[in-house]
């Protein structure tokens, strides 16, 4: 990977020097691109480009009840021919950064409720359907959510569910 810029930052290793705004990494039959916001904005990515479909993304910037660290939009833009199609996919938090909603183009809108812990109760598919509200456990860990069962250990790691542990 070189700077896209040597004069806007240097790299070092596989580190980027704090000023550097772009990155590109070019493969035979491939190059890929990642730019960067400003020093002012604390360098966030904000798009990423490669032979076929670009990614760009709208943080939050501080504005109105955003976090600066929210992604408010990513738009994926396809190449022209390119498989994929173009999609716009927009995201609302609350005040204490909780998912609200998520819409995209396809295949439409998500909407997301908690309890007062901060627990998901809710998600609404984009047909309108309401998954079913899962339960927790006096430790305020997930007990049942669907089809799925939670059990955890004394440390608090997760035993059985999903088919993840973490």
């Amino acid at each position: 990977m070189k700077p896209r810029n040597p004069k806007r930052g240097t790299q070092k290793g596989k580190r980027i020097a704090p000023t550097c705004l772009s990155l590109r990494r070019q493969e035979p039959g491939d190059v890929i691109d990642w730019g960067y916001d400003t020093n002012t904005n604390d360098r966030r990515l904000i798009s990423i480009s490669n032979s076929g479909v670009s990614r760009s993304y709208t943080i939050g910037n501080g504005s109105g009840p955003t976090n600066v660290y929210d992604i408010q939009s990513i738009t994926d833009t396809a190449a022209t021919g390119h498989p994929w199609a173009t999609q716009t996919h927009t995201y609302t938090n609350d005040m204490i950064d909780r998912l609200l909603t998520a819409n995209q183009t396809t295949p439409g809108n998500f909407g997301y409720g908690y309890d007062p812990l901060d627990n998901p109760t809710t998600v609404t598919t984009p047909s309108g359907t309401v998954t079913p509200a899962p339960t927790f456990n006096g430790l305020n860990q997930i007990s049942t959510w669907g089809l799925n069962t939670y059990s955890f250990d004394a440390n608090g790691n997760a035993l059985s569910g999903d088919g993840t542990r973490t």
